[in-house]
């Protein structure tokens, strides 16, 4: 079933773009592919799964490298992630039923399936369960990545979030710090930002946009520690909300640290991939698909 163990000349050839970070959710993607094609495959419909690993940033060189993968595997569908890959259909004659996962690209709904989830909607309910178990809530860091990659999550997710809150007319305050998450050192960079941004000002609680709550839990674990001169420590009860449970989250969530997470189910979001790119394979006529799959919301504290 796998690229160079399965050479079944009658099987439907899909190929694969995603990235291999963060393990944790391509892996369980990946699960979802996989297990879905063998289901295919008990089913009498043979599945021939091309996986190409790719960054997560397109440029012109591994653009070339995807025409080149194209030409030599000839896929008869594709799965893609990010939303780069999608856009180099437009420069191919190539007519091949494709579907992203993930994130949306309104440039090519006329030509792509699409699954994943909704960002203003994950916005929304991160905003509903912070009301809900903590409605004293008043003074709120909105912590998101300072590229422009994954601009459309991001923006969709705060402007959601934003518009919850505004909606229920508490007077919260909100404003954004902006953090090089590509760096080693961006825990450091969120406890300096929150300390100088924040100095002498309440902060009840962090929202992570995007799947980086580790190195914001990190960092206000260390702007917790700091002492002040007047000997306070304004973030003692700082909590943080985000995207994806991190590894760690067991000791942030001890530490009081971590207080909930919207989670994307990836393991479904291969599933409903497989599905759609192969229906398409199978019936070239067939319409296309968006699948919205709701994330799993969850409160520890």
């Amino acid at each position: 079933m796998v690229d160079g163990r399965y050479h079944n000349p009658n099987a439907v050839r899909i190929g694969v773009c995603i990235p291999k970070t963060p393990a944790f959710f391509w892996r369980r993607v990946y699960e979802g592919l996989r297990d879905r094609a063998l289901a295919y495959e008990s089913g009498g419909v043979p599945i021939w799964l091309m996986i190409r690993h790719d960054p997560l940033q397109a440029d012109p060189e591994h653009k070339a490298a995807f025409f080149e993968w194209l030409q030599q595997k000839q896929p008869e569908g594709l799965i893609l992630f990010p939303k780069g890959r999608a856009t180099y259909l437009r420069e191919t004659t190539l007519q091949i039923p494709a579907t992203v996962l993930g994130v949306r690209n309104a440039d090519l709904m006329d030509r792509c399936g699409y699954v994943g989830t909704d960002p203003d909607i994950e916005g929304k309910l991160a905003a509903e369960m912070l009301l809900c178990h903590r409605p004293d809530v008043r003074h709120i860091a909105i912590v998101r990545p300072n590229n422009h990659y994954f601009d459309y999550t991001n923006a969709g997710r705060r402007w959601g979030f934003c518009d919850a809150l505004v909606g229920r007319g508490l007077g919260i305050g909100i404003s954004d710090l902006f953090v090089d998450f590509q760096s080693k050192v961006s825990a450091a960079m969120v406890a300096r930002s929150l300390s100088q941004r924040y100095a002498g000002a309440p902060l009840d609680c962090v929202y992570c946009t995007e799947g980086y709550v580790d190195a914001v839990c990190q960092g206000l674990s260390k702007a917790r520690r700091a002492q002040w001169p007047d000997g306070s420590r304004p973030f003692a009860g700082t909590f943080c909300i985000g995207h994806e449970i991190p590894t760690n989250a067991p000791a942030y969530i001890a530490a009081g640290l971590l207080a909930g997470c919207l989670s994307q189910d990836a393991y479904a979001y291969g599933r409903k991939a497989m599905e759609q790119t192969v229906a398409r394979c199978l019936d070239r006529d067939k319409g296309l698909d968006w699948d919205f799959i709701p994330p799993n919301v969850e409160w520890f504290l």
